[in-house]
This record gives structure tokens, sequence and C-alpha cells, in this order.
């Protein structure tokens, strides 16, 4: 395994670990939730806020690291057994709309800053919310030009390590 390979793992089990931070953070902020509503009736009014914020943050974030893990929902106009070129025509224009996405990511991250604004409950800047577009696109991004780099390696583009065995890539079978 080389030095590209090793840092897009360690960027996937980064990615990884905040999904899973936020997933338990996003089960704990709904218990306290529904606690504080059904037992205290008395309603923790930031929580729906964070939750929300933070199911967001999980999505994009989820985005770059099914990317990495080859799990990312996808069409194709033809089977996995397709060419290198349809593999290369596929990750270009994958390329081509994450960069269209992140575009227009930092255009909303521009209007924002004339108008800075902040949520009701929170007072979390909104900008660090919108945040979430480019970073889980450029994560994509990355993972998309290391494949490109594989293949013309010779090697898979969802596999960083070129092992069967490789527990980041599920088994198709």
């Amino acid at each position: 395994m080389n030095a590209i390979d090793q840092a897009e793992r360690a960027v996937a089990l980064a990615v990884r670990a905040a999904g899973i931070l936020l997933l338990l953070a996003i089960i704990a902020i709904i218990a306290i939730q529904i606690l504080s509503r059904s037992m205290f009736h008395n309603p923790v009014i930031w929580t729906e806020e964070l939750a929300r914020f933070s199911l967001i943050w999980l999505t994009l974030l989820g985005c770059g690291w099914l990317a990495f893990t080859g799990n990312h929902m996808g069409l194709g106009l033809k089977s996995l057994g397709a060419s290198i070129r349809d593999k290369v025509w596929g990750i270009a224009v994958r390329i081509f709309t994450i960069i269209i996405v992140i575009w227009f990511g930092i255009a909303a991250l521009n209007a924002l800053g004339s108008f800075p604004t902040s949520s009701a409950a929170l007072r979390v800047p909104t900008w660090a919310v919108y945040l979430s577009v480019p970073v889980g696109m450029g994560l994509w991004a990355i993972h998309e030009i290391l494949s490109l780099i594989r293949i013309g390696m010779g090697r898979n583009p969802q596999n960083p390590t070129g092992a069967a065995d490789d527990h980041m890539i599920p088994d198709t079978e």
C-alpha cells in the first residue's frame, strides 16, 4: 500500500468515526427531546435544531465515506465489468457533477457571508451548516480523483489496497 492509499484510508476512517459520533449524538439529542417532552412536559428548545444540523452534516459526510467504501448509490449504463474507458468516463462525469455542487455550495456560503444569519435556538451561524456541502463533496471528489490515478496504475479504482479482502470494500457476492 503506497502513501496515497494510506492517506485515503486514514481520511475514510476519520470520516467514518465522525459519522458514528454524529449518529450517536443525534440519538442522544432526540432521546433528550423525547424525555423532556413526555416526562417533564417542558421540551428543550435547542434539541430539534441540533439534531437537524447534525443530520445534514452526517448526510454529506456520508456521501464522501460511501464513495471511499464503494457503497454510494449510483446509476450506470453498463454493468460492473465495464471497460476502462467507460469507468474513466463515469468517474469524469461524477467529478464534473461534484464540482458543480461544490461551486453552488461555495456560492451559497458567499451569499450568507453578505447577510450573516444564525439559527434561532442555538445561534449557530448559518454558514456552519452550509459548509457541509463543499466538505462532503470535496471528500467525494478526492476519492474520485484517486480512483482515476488507480486506473492509470492498472489497479481497481474502488479498492485502495488492491487486496481481495480489503475490509473497507464490502463483498458484492
